[in-house]
């Protein structure tokens, strides 16, 4: 029985070598183009454009078994490729491709075919199978999402390698635009923590560009400037632009779109470009400065406009059309940003080196879908991270054009009110002269002429000084809004850095963890997580220890290992109070890895939580603007608990508090205050902030809560360097700040004693 065992092995082993001999026979450097899929485990990925054979399909008339004839099969070649992808450019021919995989191992391997290019029409992957006959799966930017077998962006495809074997798979690819085939090859856990990887940055575009949406809606709704609107249009057509191209929007937004979802791109780049020329011609004042170019513009926006409904009727054919006219609007809506620089126009310094920017991304594209350019990470993400880019730097330009405006005002007054002077000056020496040669009476006449003359220019410099200083409130109030908006923009980095995390150990954890799961225990293990989803109750310190106390002893009475540590768990997951039924997870044999599992994932649902009350709070302090250096006195006061406001606080401020930090809790259980608790999260909000920065995010941070008489008492304090004694009477002061350039506006002070004030209350 050894004996024939180890002559199957032999034979099999005889087998795949006779094959390979077999394909080094049929063409010179065959066994070249076999990969062997055993080095995914240490190399993953692996870049296939090298291994592939390429058939073309004008006719779109070849089959799979087609391809099993001789005649038909000998017409595969090997293709000269450039990059990191096989890329064909706008074609409307099929393209069949072959790969052969070898797996010399002593058992099953299961890898994974990845093509990122999201915009290919239709890829069919087929794999042969131990009967002869092909598994099939079909799919596309024209099938529905739900088509594909993994549920991603990109196209991914799962195979399954017999041991001691060489495989076959086809892959036939199809597009009405440009054929790119960026093929890897990835281990089971290298592609998930990838594609992990993947959508947090592609959760960090979308994230900030949402913010400079939002932040210049409100700014436009406030200034009713129509600027503003053209930023946001053209920045949402960009948004939408990008999503279209690298997949995002096809899983999200429109999953079953046929079409729609192969155009989108083309139309949406086309708005864009659009939009952006509207954007221009108010931003560099075209129609004024230079009206021979403002006239090229418009018919160049009417252009795009046509291409734009073009690519919804034939995409193929407006596809090349597109690509030279988005050059031609480069280089023409580039000379005349350079034209305007060169006029020494303040704004088109910002628009110059923004769209320079673009530019380059959106070359890289275009050349890459032409064939031009090879497919590597610049030409595969240049255009998304080129918008990134002049987004920012379009709003830096819009800030300082404002900023720029309110200057150029009030110097304005200031030699209008000059002038208002001099010709005052002029009519005293007029009258002086006169009064010489004129009577007693005409003299007295004149000089209360002059008197009436004097009490109007000195009401009119008053009512000049009141601008300026309106127009210097308003300068401040934006200066503390930029101040202001860093925390939750912080909060949300910290939030989507614990996600990445937590997702990345938790998808590491859960295949296996689920195929060691019987059904019962699946359906209570998707229960705790649901669990943990729901509201907690907010409690102090004393009762949360009292409560672990408690389950530690329902633990420990039926009979679990470490009844301490899991007792924490369950709290944390909030289901001490259906411990009996999460008691056969308890028990389990993986009982640590499911536990580690569900904590996982109930930090990343806690922190996504965190990132939706940031992103409303940047959105309460843009709104800010519209009252004029005041806080918003249109929101109600209401009945709020304090201590929940504080743990609001440190929720958002966890990833800067969980290490180095120890936090004292002192919460009594005092009534609801009646106030404005947006606005009491802010003072919090500036003082644990200061608190951290005095201790360099090291020490103790001390939070007490009590009832002293009938007045509600918050102390917060640190174990940082303390406040000078000659610094304490000037801490409230506006712009007073200890902290170096740019870290500091010594302003944030000076809002949460305004915010105090405002509820008849006092700090020290």
């Amino acid at each position: 029985m050894l004996r024939r065992s180890f002559n199957r092995f032999c034979w099999q082993q005889w087998s795949v070598w006779v094959l390979l001999l077999c394909s080094l026979c049929a063409g010179a450097g065959a066994t070249e183009h076999v990969v062997d899929v055993r080095r995914v485990f240490y190399e993953s990925p692996i870049t296939l454009t090298p291994y592939f054979e390429v058939l073309p399909d004008a006719s779109h008339a070849l089959s799979i078994e087609d391809l099993q004839k001789p005649e038909v099969a000998a017409q595969f070649a090997n293709p000269k490729a450039v990059g990191e992808a096989l890329n064909f450019g706008y074609t409307s021919t099929a393209y069949w491709l072959r790969l052969r995989l070898s797996n010399l191992a002593l058992e099953s391997v299961q890898a994974h075919l990845q093509i990122a290019y999201p915009r290919l029409s239709k890829v069919d992957v087929y794999q042969a199978m131990e009967d002869g006959d092909f598994s099939v799966i079909e799919t596309g930017a024209v099938r529905p999402f739900g088509s594909r077998p993994h549920l991603s962006r990109n196209f991914v495809f799962p195979l399954d390698l017999a041991p001691n074997t060489v495989h076959t798979v086809y892959v036939r690819v199809e597009s009405s635009t440009s054929v790119i085939v960026p093929a890897t090859l990835w281990s089971d856990n290298a592609v998930q923590k990838h594609e992990v990887y993947d959508y947090v940055a592609q959760a960090w575009y979308f994230g900030i560009v949402t913010a400079m949406l939002v932040f210049n809606l409100l700014l436009f709704f406030a200034l009713r400037d129509g600027m503003y609107l053209a930023y946001v249009v053209f920045s949402a057509c960009m948004a939408l632009t990008i999503g279209s191209m690298n997949g995002i929007t096809k899983q999200f937004l429109w999953p079953d779109a046929t079409w729609w979802a192969e155009v989108a791109p083309y139309v949406g780049l086309a708005l864009s470009q659009a939009s952006f020329m509207v954007f221009m011609r108010t931003m560099l004042a075209t129609k004024v400065n230079i009206p021979r170019a403002d006239k090229l513009l418009f018919w160049l926006i009417v252009g795009m406009l046509i291409i734009s409904a073009g690519s919804l009727l034939k995409i193929h054919a407006f596809a090349m059309p597109s690509a030279i006219l988005l050059a031609l609007n480069a280089m023409v809506v580039f000379s005349i940003g350079c034209f305007c620089a060169w006029r020494r126009q303040r704004t088109a310094y910002y628009f110059v080196v923004a769209y320079l920017v673009l530019t380059l991304g959106s070359v890289t594209a275009a050349m890459h879908a032409m064939n031009i350019l090879p497919t590597n990470f610049f030409s595969l993400y240049g255009l998304q991270a080129g918008s990134v880019v002049e987004m920012l730097l379009l709003a830096l330009s819009l800030a300082d054009r404002f900023n720029q405006a309110r200057k150029d005002k009030a110097y304005a007054q200031t030699m209008a009110l000059k002038a208002q002077n001099d010709t005052l000056i002029a009519k005293d020496q007029a009258y002086t002269a006169q009064s010489e040669a004129l009577l007693a009476q005409a003299r007295a006449q004149t000089q209360q002429a002059m008197n009436e003359s004097l009490q109007a220019q000195t009401a009119l410099a008053e009512t000049q000084l009141q601008q300026n200083e309106k127009m210097a409130s308003l300068g401040e109030l934006i200066a503390g809004v930029t101040h202001e908006i860093n925390t939750p923009i912080g909060a949300i980095k910290s939030s989507g850095a614990s996600i990445s995390e937590a997702l990345s150990d938790a998808l590491s954890q859960m295949p296996p963890l689920l195929q060691s799961l019987d059904a019962a225990s699946t359906h209570l293990f998707l229960q705790l997580i649901q669990q943990a989803n729901t509201p907690k109750s907010q409690v102090s310190s004393r009762e949360e220890r009292s409560i672990i106390k408690a389950t530690t002893e329902k633990i420990d009475a039926a009979g679990i290992e470490q009844p301490r540590q899991k007792a924490a768990i369950i709290v944390n997951l909030n289901a001490q109070n259906q411990l009996d039924t999460f008691l056969p997870l308890l028990q389990h044999a993986h009982t640590e890895r499911i536990l580690e599992t569900a904590s996982n994932i109930a930090i990343a649902i806690s922190s996504a939580k965190n990132i939706n009350l940031a992103v409303d709070r940047v959105a309460k302090i843009v709104l800010a603007l519209k009252s004029f250096s005041r806080f918003d006195q249109s929101a109600e006061k209401i009945d709020a608990n304090l201590s929940e406001g504080i743990e609001t606080v440190l929720t958002i401020y966890q990833a800067q508090t969980k290490h180095g930090i120890e936090i004292v809790r002192n919460y009594d259980d005092i009534p609801d205050l009646y106030c404005l608790p947006d606005e009491l999260i802010q003072v919090w909000t500036n003082l644990i902030h200061n608190a951290l920065q005095a201790m360099n995010h090291e020490g103790t941070l001390t939070l007490t809560v009590r009832k002293q008489d009938n007045e509600a008492v918050v102390s917060i304090g640190d174990s940082g360097c303390g406040i000078p004694q000659e610094n304490i009477t000037k801490i409230f002061d506006v712009f007073f700040t200890t902290k170096p350039a740019g870290v500091g506006s010594g302003l944030g002070l000076d809002i949460v004693k305004k915010i105090i004030d405002k509820h008849q209350g006092r700090i020290d």
